[in-house]
This record gives C-alpha cells, structure tokens and sequence, in this order.
C-alpha cells in the first residue's frame, strides 16, 4: 500500500525526501494553475523524490452542487480545467468531498438538492473518464456537511451512479465519527479505492503511542485485500515537517507492508 500526504502546494518543499510516497494535493489550486504553474510544480515534487498522485479539495464554495445557485454549465467547465491540469501532473485519482459546495441551504429542496448532487457526480465522473482519471466520492461527518455523512450512504450513491469512473473513499477520522462499524468496509470492498487516516479523535496525525490501534484497522484491511492509497489528512503540529516525517513513518509502519 502507498502512503500519501495531504498538502497545499506550498508545502511541497517541506516534506523530507522519501518519507512519503506520494502527494496529495489540492484540485482547487491545480484548477488555477497555468502551464508555467504546473512545471514549477513538477519540479518542487521532483525535488522531494515525489509525484502528486492524488487530489482532493474538489469545488470551491462559489462552485456549488445543488441548490438556487446550482450550474450545470460552469460546474462542467470547472470539472475539465481541474481534471484537465491533474492529469498534467499525472493524477488520475480525485476526492470529491467538498463540503461547502455539497451542503443544502436552509430552505431549498432536499429532494431537488440531492438530484442536483447526484447530476454532479455523475458529471465530474463523465469528464474524469476522457483523462483515465477516477473521482472517489468521500463521506463527510455531520458537523462538516448536511449530505452524505457516512460511508455507507456515499457507497450507496456510487452503486446508484453505477459508473466506472466514479468510486469510493473511506475516510477514518469521518468513518470514526460516524461510529460507523468495520462491516462497511467488507461490504464495499469492491469500490474502495482510497482512504483517508487520521487519529479517529482528535484528528492529529497517526503516531505511536497515541492511544489508538491502528492495527485493528490494518487487519480489516488485510482481510478485504485493500491495495489501493492512503493518505494522512490531518492536524499537524506546529513543526509540519517533522510531524509529517515521523507520522509517514509510522503509518507506513503499520500500513505500508
């Protein structure tokens, strides 16, 4: 398995050499970027040994997925430029979480609202399709969205969706969350192709001895014969590099065989 982290661009150059096996960053940013942009970051990565695998931070606010101020035109164009300019870094694997583009408004329509989500991923998976690329749909917790909270209700909607391109997240700290049982993971072993970890409480980064076992996770992972990426999303200590670095190291200790 792959360990990746999480990172605005800004970061790249922090990150110690070989600590971790990919970057993850940010489709929002990677949307703005012009071809001078996208070779510059290249190179930041290639100074650090890594490539960008994976991108998350779908939609911007202003981008919604449902609602009065839902635009199916303006959300497909934002769809082609960011996937567009992921695949020039060579990412071919997108989060859709986006929690302040997904959320419905007081007063609007849930019905309306959740066909317009719905219009949406089928949307970002459609483009994502003409550049080999993969949208992973991720659960967001009850006190970040109003939609799709746990990973069961974002692996029905994949099933619903039924498109290729188009997959699941799991991410532990929202999985946690949710108190949502391990069976999940056995019942959608065949659409989980990402994940996302953090300590299941505090949200910090994995680390020994923080009073979690991450074994436990490891096991059902083994058992469903999990052989896709996982990220580190979370909060860092005020030194990010070398929380980065010891917490690469110990998730790959745990999860990288």
């Amino acid at each position: 398995m792959k360990i990746g982290i999480c990172i605005p661009k800004e970061r790249i150059l922090l990150l110690t050499p070989g600590a971790a096996d990919y970057a993850e960053l940010r489709l929002t940013e990677i949307q703005a970027m012009t071809a001078e942009d996208i070779r510059e970051t290249k190179k930041d990565l290639s100074s650090v040994g890594l490539g960008a695998e994976t991108a998350n931070g779908f939609f911007p606010s202003d981008v919604r997925m449902c609602g009065k101020y839902y635009d199916k035109k303006a959300l497909t164009e934002y769809c082609k430029r960011g996937i567009s300019n992921a695949a020039e870094l060579d990412i071919h694997t997108i989060v859709l979480g986006s929690s302040a583009a997904r959320n419905i408004d007081e007063g609007e329509d849930p019905v309306t609202c959740m066909k317009q989500i719905e219009e949406s991923f089928l949307i970002s998976a459609e483009v994502a399709s003409e550049y080999n690329t993969t949208i992973v749909l991720e659960h967001l917790n009850r006190r970040e969205c109003n939609t799709l909270n746990t990973a069961k209700e974002g692996a029905e909607l994949v099933r619903r969706i039924a498109h290729p391109n188009l997959q699941l997240l799991v991410d532990f700290f929202h999985f946690s969350y949710e108190k949502e049982p391990y069976s999940v993971f056995y019942d959608n072993k065949d659409i989980i192709k990402h994940m996302h970890i953090a300590h299941p409480v505090t949200r910090f980064t994995p680390a020994e001895g923080d009073g979690f076992n991450y074994y436990e996770l490891k096991g059902v992972l083994d058992d469903i014969n999990y052989g896709g990426r996982m990220s580190i999303e979370a909060i860092y200590k005020e030194d990010f590099a070398q929380d980065a670095k010891e917490s690469l190291g110990f998730v790959k200790k745990v999860f990288g065989k």
